[in-house]
């Protein structure tokens, strides 16, 4: 559909995974993030928005709480400029984020949102410094939803410890939680209460567990060539 009504796609771009909502929808290319937004009544109107991945300096997810939240959220922030404030309006506006960030939700009960991450690491993670990173199509991931996986990786810290030994929480990562790469490594790992912050050869990850009961927990990459 998108190489026919309407065109948008370039010849070598293919469509990887996409998601609809009620009337958008957030399609991943090869080479891009595309958010389709119909306006109005009709839907006839709609807003075409496009994020290259070299453009996006930082990502986060968020997963679900555990009772009546039902979004698990991905956020990027992008090279964009805010908007910035005007005080000659009346009221005066103030600064608004604009394309600097974006906000993606997902029904917790119907994407995994750990393999959307790792999609995200793959593609982002790799833009940086590789004009051919966008050419090769990557293999689906796997986004059937899972509730238990991030629990159970979270359960195994109970301490305070303030170091973390960095092969034991790699090989964690790797085979419970799923959230690495595969030539990715942990160099170094720290750990505040149940909060994680991790350095691999790629990025920061920090990994803040919040709520009572630890199901919902935001993951903020930082790309090293970002900051």
């Amino acid at each position: 559909n998108l190489r026919s009504s309407p065109p948008l796609l370039q010849g070598s771009e293919h469509v990887e995974i996409a998601f609809k909502g009620i009337r958008d929808m957030i399609v991943f290319t090869t080479k891009r993030l595309i958010i389709i937004d119909p306006k109005g009544l009709t839907g006839n109107k709609v807003l075409y928005t496009t994020i290259p991945y070299r453009s996006i300096l930082s990502f986060a997810i968020e997963t679900a709480g555990a009772i009546a939240d039902l979004d698990t959220e991905v956020m990027l922030w992008t090279d964009m400029n805010p908007i910035p404030a005007d005080d000659k309006k009346d009221p005066p506006e103030a600064a608004r984020p604009g394309m600097a960030f974006l906000e993606l939700e997902f029904n917790k009960k119907l994407v995994n949102i750990t393999g959307l991450k790792k999609y995200l690491s793959q593609r982002i993670l790799k833009a940086y410094g590789n004009a051919n990173a966008d050419e090769a199509p990557l293999a689906p991931p796997n986004l059937e939803p899972n509730d238990s996986m991030l629990g159970n990786f979270f359960s195994y810290f109970t301490d305070n410890q303030r170091v973390i030994d960095p092969k034991t929480i790699n090989a964690k990562l790797h085979n419970e939680a799923s959230v690495l790469l595969d030539d990715e490594n942990v160099v170094m790992a720290f750990k505040a209460g149940r909060d994680l912050t991790l350095f691999t050869n790629f990025r920061i990850m920090v990994l803040d567990t919040q709520g009572l009961t630890g199901k919902r927990v935001s993951y903020r990459s930082f790309p090293y060539k970002s900051i």
